[in-house]
């Protein structure tokens, strides 16, 4: 059903040290030291990297050996990475990566030890030392730690966060289905997914945490924040802060206009919305370039448009951080302000964390926000009941309506599943629904297997996050969706 989307912005230390440490272990065929290949397969391979620790488990097969790398930030799996291809000449072991990075180790068994050095691209050489460990010492290597048996349905509990609970079967789901549903998790079909939550007619009907963390767990929205951005766009809308969409984007910056590049005149908050600002963004930038503040802001001001606004669907995180300095020029707050005022507090969000990349006061919007799954639930669940939550008009309905409605065709590579566009800072796809008809669905997509995922005519509701970032299954849990859920949903 999905595919992966650009890179986020924010990441945190383990995402930093990935694209070095990943480079240790890999596929190969079968080595010469038969000793030394079955030894490695032997428990995991350990490597301290505060607060993190990076865990390498090795299986031997026909094709040759293989390996998983889990990665574990405060004990519980944060994400995971399949092994890339590696040479094992005896003791000796050499990986190279694609990113030009090499491992030039020894394999002491005797020891319990994997020692080397790691060269980089520009031939620097740091040290690295694996040690040999026990998986039973990391029990949130396991989806759902210390589960004895198949999964059985549960009612999720009432916390007095707002979130009414019911039972699945009288929202018209089969409980049998959620627990198949949960069963693929715990056999890694959707890759390490930390939550799983499903609502249908306003209701929490399940609610599920895996490999080490639970409810009150802040995660990481990645880009799930940019769709949070675009409610407070229509916020400030709603309460006359801001103009409508049609307001050319230099309005908001004063000066701008003796220094932006030339084409900026004509933009509008709309093309910034829908991601078609046109601007000269190389594809490595637009997948990784980040940032806020009054610098930063300039910067992308100064981005020439070499392709037709409105038109020419490219999408760009950077130019989303535009939206930090607009809020402030039209309501005098900061977003993260604004935000606790205008939407979090009548959610009933108490608990967040925006100070990723925060610069002299204004936040990251493209994905540094961390709220707890129910929180991302609620914004879902205001969205899916046209800005309403537990019969309060939050956000006016219209705007609800143009965000999560298709303004523009986009690519996400979900061709063959179904038509796909883009709103308002969320994304919008089309699928075959019963006997055939038309299913919309709108989603906000953070990058790891964040999501919130929306079908209206359902009135359906599903969350996810997860440690999907460096697996290729960041859209997995997709077909789990279609394969499990779907067919279970009984159409009133």
């Amino acid at each position: 059903m999905f595919s992966r989307p650009p890179p986020p912005p924010a990441r945190t230390r383990s995402a930093l040290l990935l694209p070095v440490l990943f480079i240790l272990v890999a596929c190969s065929d079968a080595p010469p030291g038969q000793e030394v290949a079955s030894g490695i397969t032997e428990g995991v391979w350990v490597m301290e990297a505060d607060p993190d620790r990076f865990l390498w488990e090795f299986t031997h097969s026909e094709s040759g050996l293989s390996c998983s790398v889990h990665v574990l930030q405060g004990g519980v799996k944060l994400n995971e990475m399949p092994c890339r291809t590696s040479e094992l000449d005896g003791l000796e072991v050499t990986v190279s990566m694609d990113t030009g990075v090499t491992l030039e180790g020894e394999v002491d068994l005797n020891r319990g030890r994997i020692r080397g050095h790691l060269v980089g691209p520009d031939g620097s050489r740091n040290p690295v030392e694996l040690n040999s460990g026990s998986p039973d010492d990391y029990p949130f290597l396991t989806a759902r730690v210390g589960a004895e048996g198949p999964y059985t349905y549960r009612i999720p509990t009432d916390i007095g966060d707002g979130w009414p609970v019911g039972d699945a079967t009288s929202v018209g789901i089969q409980p049998a289905a959620l627990e198949e549903l949960v069963a693929a998790v715990d056999r890694g079909e959707f890759g390490v997914l930390h939550s799983l939550l499903v609502a249908r007619h306003g209701r929490l009907v399940l609610e599920e945490y895996f490999h080490g963390y639970d409810q009150q767990d802040l995660h990481h929205l990645a880009s799930v924040t940019k769709s949070v951005s675009s409610l407070l766009i229509g916020l400030a809308i709603q309460e006359g802060s801001m103009p409508g969409v049609d307001t050319k984007l230099l309005s908001f910056f004063p000066g701008a206009e003796n220094t932006a590049a030339e084409g900026w005149e004509a933009l509008t908050l709309e093309d910034l919305l829908t991601m078609s600002l046109a601007l000269d963004w190389s594809p490595q930038e637009a997948d990784n370039l980040h940032g806020t503040g009054p610098e930063f802001f300039h910067k992308v001001l100064s981005r020439s448009v070499v392709g037709m606004p409105g038109r020419d669907f490219q999408y760009v995180s950077a130019n989303v951080n535009l939206i930090a300095g607009i809020l402030h020029q039209t309501t005098g707050s900061h977003a993260e302000a604004f935000a606790e005022r205008a939407l979090f507090g009548p959610l009933g969000i108490r608990r967040w964390d925006w100070t990723g990349r925060k610069t002299e006061g204004y936040n990251l919007m493209d994905g540094s926000l961390r709220l707890v799954p129910r929180d991302m639930a609620k914004l879902g669940q205001m969205a899916l009941g046209g800005g309403q939550w537990n019969g309060a008009q939050v956000v006016a309905q219209d705007w609800i309506h143009q965000a999560t409605s298709t303004q523009i065709q986009a690519t996400l590579g979900l061709e063959e599943v179904g038509s796909e566009g883009y709103g308002y800072l969320w994304w919008t796809l089309e699928i075959p629904g019963p006997e055939g008809t038309p299913l919309p669905v709108f989603f906000a997509n953070g990058w790891g297997s964040q999501f919130i995922i929306g079908f209206p005519t359902l009135d359906l509701l599903v969350v996810t996050t997860g440690g999907n970032e460096y697996n290729g299954k960041h859209m997995s849990v997709g077909e789990g969706i279609l394969l499990y859920l779907l067919p279970a949903i009984q159409v009133n």
